[in-house]
């Protein structure tokens, strides 16, 4: 499973700005997950932060049911180094 977390400066951004990540991943085997998270200036970092967690702590409670393993998973950036 690769939990993807958009990029934005904590101020812009959506989960479905992935362009190919999805399809050459998809294409290898691997699951792919991509999680929003409140914006500068309604969330401080650190919610925003917290919004990631609770977001990889769904997807690790959840991903099983869609054939993926919880305990393979590949985070990058600074929201996911957070948690």
């Amino acid at each position: 499973m690769v939990f993807f977390v958009h990029g934005g400066a904590w101020r812009f951004g959506k989960r479905s700005q992935v362009n190919a990540k999805p399809a050459f991943l998809l294409a290898n085997g691997f699951c792919f997950v991509s999680t929003d998270y409140r914006m500068l200036p309604q969330a401080d970092v650190a919610t925003q932060a917290g919004d990631v967690k609770k977001a990889y702590a769904y997807i690790r409670a959840n991903i099983a049911q869609h054939g993926a393993s919880p305990t393979a998973s590949s985070a990058g950036a600074i929201r996911p180094a957070a948690i």
